[in-house]
């Protein structure tokens, strides 16, 4: 006959298991959850950011070729990202050079908002 102790022993060894397996478990989900966060926010902001490379060429081109055009970049992806929670995918590193690179495009577009307002007038 199997003694109590033994039960005992089965029962913590069993409960401890199970405790572990349930927090590897919710680490491993809170993971796989930030990677998707991270996919979908790139799956949104990388053609963004390659659209605003491009306008970016082209106005360094014009600057080359002596004449001014300043082009809005365009900064809808950022919006639904950031006000979306998908930044929660990123580790801090990711999401602080979007976070500066999205200020450096706001501030240019107020810049070109600016221009095209002392140049044409205030929009109504």
């Amino acid at each position: 006959m199997i003694g109590s102790s033994f039960w005992v022993i089965i029962i913590v060894t069993g409960v401890t298991l199970v405790a572990f397996g349930n927090i590897k478990y919710n680490q491993t989900r809170e993971e796989e959850n930030k990677l998707e966060l991270a996919k979908n926010a790139n799956s949104l902001l990388l053609p963004e950011v390659e659209r605003n490379f491009i306008i970016l060429e082209q106005m360094k081109e014009h600057i080359a070729n002596d004449s001014l055009k300043i082009l809005p970049f365009h900064t809808a992806a950022w919006e639904t990202v950031s006000s979306g929670g998908l930044l929660l995918g990123y580790d801090s590193h990711t999401h602080i050079k979007y976070m500066e690179l999205y200020r450096y495009i706001y501030r240019a577009n107020y810049v070109h908002s600016r221009l095209s307002d002392i140049i044409l007038g205030p929009h109504p």
